[in-house]
């Protein structure tokens, strides 16, 4: 479905409702209804749900990345913003997601 490739496709950036209208040619209200049909939750849950997902996936793949700067790659303006919405989403803080779901490093086993 080409909405749905749409949204997805801008998720790391900040956008509004207005934003993918213009590049949809489809109206705010359109938009908002199509969300709230499909997902069941408003325009802004259905972002920040995303993102969160996003964030998750960048955690894994690059273990590097401050919460700082995974904030701001999947859009967030503030890292406070990021914290609420990850807590809310996931149910624990960034921090206790991320000691929870590292991928264990490989022993090396001495011969």
């Amino acid at each position: 479905m080409m909405t749905r490739r749409i949204f997805l496709k801008n998720l790391i950036t900040n956008f509004s409702p207005d934003s993918i209208k213009s590049s949809m040619k489809k109206n705010r209200t359109y938009i908002s209804r199509l969300i709230n049909q499909e997902y069941q939750c408003s325009f802004s849950d259905f972002i920040n749900q995303k993102r969160i997902e996003f964030a998750q996936e960048l955690i894994h793949t690059h273990p590097e990345l401050t919460q700082e700067q995974i904030a701001e790659k999947v859009g967030f303006t503030h890292a406070s913003s990021f914290s609420r919405a990850f807590k809310q989403q996931v149910g624990q803080t960034f921090r206790e997601w991320y000691k929870n779901n590292q991928k264990p490093i490989p022993s090396f086993e001495e011969k």
